[in-house]
């Protein structure tokens, strides 16, 4: 699971840590580098060897899918690390209407998904949207993965639109709901924040 070392300067920003759970801003093209060659070193099916093969690879074409979202200059981009290791990636267009592009956790034990590391990447991506003064947050939860996220988003505030397809539910939430959402996650989630710019090659 580790890379190669290199000669790049790497530029990710510490954001915020909670408890073992560490967010990174991703601000260099190198990151994306370095999140490449995490992805080609990360084997779904081994670290999850209780689902099929098929789950597997869907679950690791959505890390690709955000690793290729978070190179759209417009897109923010957080990913989140457990006692020093990757464990998670959002990618989202913010505007008055919020797009989250893309979510994906990533195991750090065999076996086991890291508890809470999609609650705080929406954390992060939830404390933009309010400071932001947004509207709404949309996204779209995949239904042939290997987790049900239709739910998990429920109980985040969204709700499915009419415009869905045979892959996807489109979900989306309101200012109000946002907020609800937050009410529930401060509880859960000891947020603090920092600023340090790091190595992120010497993370993943």
């Amino acid at each position: 699971m580790q890379i190669e070392n290199s000669t790049q300067s790497f530029k990710a920003n510490l954001i915020a840590t909670s408890g073992k759970r560490s967010l990174y801003k991703v601000t260099d093209s190198a990151d994306i580098i370095a999140l490449k060659k995490f992805s080609k070193k990360t084997d779904f099916k081994t670290l999850m060897p209780q689902n099929s093969k098929t789950e597997s690879d869907r679950w690791h074409e959505m890390l690709e899918y955000a690793i290729d979202m978070a190179e759209n200059p417009g897109n923010v981009t957080y990913v989140e690390s457990f006692n020093n290791k990757l464990c998670g990636i959002i990618t989202y267009f913010p505007n008055s209407t919020t797009t989250i592009d893309c979510i994906c956790t990533i195991p750090v034990q065999i076996g086991e998904k890291v508890k809470l590391a999609g609650k705080t990447l929406f954390y992060q991506v939830f404390k933009d949207f309010l400071d932001n003064k947004g509207s709404r947050i949309k996204l779209s939860a995949i239904t042939n993965g290997p987790y049900n996220t239709i739910n998990k988003y429920a109980d985040l505030g969204f709700k499915e639109t009419t415009d869905s397809t045979a892959t996807y539910v489109n979900m989306s939430a309101n200012q109000y709901k946002i907020k609800e959402a937050m009410k529930l996650l401060n509880k859960i989630i000891p947020y603090k924040s920092e600023n340090k710019k790091v190595r992120l090659e010497e993370l993943i």
